[in-house]
């Protein structure tokens, strides 16, 4: 059986907007700042809190992220 915690919504913009970060590093040539992602959360997360999220991400996911490979940006324009 599963349990299942309640999470508030600014929980869940947080770990968004940190995969949002996370993402536009990976695939972006000139990444937002920490300073431009809290912005587009309207101020309900701190770049702070964003990096430390950030952290925990990366952390369970044992930094194991898919780096873009010539194959799939072939994919990606067909």
């Amino acid at each position: 059986m599963c349990k299942t915690e309640r999470r508030s919504r600014s929980t869940f913009q947080l770990v968004g907007a940190t995969a949002l970060f996370i993402a536009s590093k990976l695939f972006e040539i000139y990444p937002p700042t920490l300073q431009n992602i809290s912005e587009l959360t309207d101020g309900s997360c701190s770049p702070e809190s964003i990096e430390a999220m950030e952290q925990r991400v990366l952390a369970v996911l044992d930094f194991r992220l898919v780096v873009s490979t010539p194959t799939a940006w072939l994919e990606f324009y067909l």
